[in-house]
């Protein structure tokens, strides 16, 4: 009996150091399974969560700044709305003030952006806190500047 309880318990430690991490653990065959939904990331994790994610799903990289209101406002609108649209797609953010050398690479003049990227390279983007209406059509098709926007 208390072997059992002892391999639940760790089963569920996994679960929950797996979930913590931002990765699904089966605790059957203990591999992890990439996780779709919204990180944050940092110029040395940029490669990994952004580039070669987008090989296999569409990752959208909103640059954004804590200090900066529309920022801050958009945010979980952003999460909400893709959620609501596609949910074949991660969602990164990179804080432009933390990580200001992905900021001039990406040519981000002001917070916030949204750029689409798939297989390795950028398909869309989306300037500004769009509408709802905005961001449903960017989710839909990246590629197209969603109309309104500048």
């Amino acid at each position: 009996m208390k072997m059992a309880h002892r391999s639940r318990l760790f089963a569920m430690t996994l679960i929950a150091v797996a979930a913590h991490c931002g990765a699904w653990i089966s605790a059957a065959n203990a591999q992890a399974v990439p996780e779709r939904s919204s990180r944050t990331a940092t110029a040395r994790t940029f490669n990994a969560d952004v580039v070669e994610m987008s090989t296999e799903i569409t990752v959208f990289a909103s640059f954004w700044s804590a200090a900066c209101r529309p920022c801050r406002a958009f945010r979980p609108q952003l999460e909400r709305v893709l959620r609501s649209v596609r949910n074949d797609v991660r969602l990164v953010f990179i804080d432009i003030d933390e990580n200001p050398d992905l900021a001039i690479e990406y040519n981000i003049g002001v917070a916030p952006v949204t750029l689409a990227f798939q297989d390795g390279v950028v398909i869309g983007r989306l300037p500004g806190a769009a509408t709802d209406e905005q961001v449903k059509s960017f989710a839909i098709n990246p590629s197209m500047v969603p109309a309104g926007v500048r």
